[in-house]
């Protein structure tokens, strides 16, 4: 474990020296500490710049970073988890996306490229027929793990605005165009599964959820917030079976 967590990093060191080219290594010699203040300052707020200062930091962060599922990468997302509990309080909802991607014909039009894809065969199509695209769809997702990434980084794009209704452009949520009502925030944890597939699990936070929660505890007002939260789980159910969306202004 410790050898396949250090290899990649090391590699990351090698790629990032082999990038910083001489003219790069002159304008970072040449770079004030009141200029690197306040680019850090700008980096930290993910503000966009082209400065030298904002290349230097660039390279750092790419030698830095923590590695794609390793265990860094894990305690940076258990920290942002635990920042949003403390900050939010306790999630109120829970759910898991699983793209299919074992028979994804998304999936078979990257990979085919220029040639393009078949049309997939109808389901009353012969058997033989069927198990043949099966195979073949199947084959070609384990050869091409990263448009399978590209399918489900699509997917989850797609929950965040349809499903959420939550606009990431401006962080903001239009809680009449998703399904779930007016968020406070949200995050996922994606995961493999055993066929080296990948999945999602969605924590919502909702507001209002604190007061609702708190008096479900109390012999006084617990009948009354039991109704609350029987017609919001109902509203969610409703707008999932009738899949329906409400249009945007």
């Amino acid at each position: 474990m410790s050898i396949h967590s250090s290899a990649p990093s090391l590699e990351m060191i090698r790629a990032s020296y082999l990038k910083t080219k001489e003219e790069e290594r002159e304008m970072f010699c040449k770079i004030t500490s009141d200029e690197m203040a306040s680019e850090v300052s700008r980096f930290a707020k993910k503000q966009p710049g082209n400065s030298p200062a904002d290349l230097f930091l660039k390279r750092m962060r790419a030698v830095t970073g923590s590695m794609s599922h390793s265990v860094g990468a894990a305690k940076n997302a258990r920290q942002k988890m635990f920042a949003m509990v403390a900050t939010l309080g306790l999630p109120c909802v829970l759910f898991t996306i699983t793209p299919e991607d074992g028979v994804n014909f998304r999936i078979k039009v990257m990979a085919s490229g220029d040639a393009g894809s078949d049309v997939p065969p109808s389901p009353m199509s012969d058997e033989e027929v069927l198990r043949k695209y099966i195979s073949e769809s199947q084959t070609t997702r384990v050869e091409n793990p990263g448009f399978c990434s590209v399918d489900f980084e699509n997917v989850i794009a797609i929950v965040v605005e349809h499903i959420l209704g939550w606009d990431c452009k401006e962080h903001v949520n239009k809680p009449s165009y998703g399904f779930f009502g007016d968020l406070d925030g949200w995050t996922y944890a994606a995961e493999e599964q055993g066929r080296k597939t990948l999945h999602a699990h969605f924590l919502l936070w909702v507001k209002g959820w604190n007061k609702i929660s708190q008096n479900l505890g109390t012999v006084k007002d617990r009948e009354r917030y039991e109704m609350q939260l029987c017609k919001y789980a109902d509203n969610i159910r409703f707008k999932f079976k009738s899949q329906t969306y409400v249009k945007k202004d």
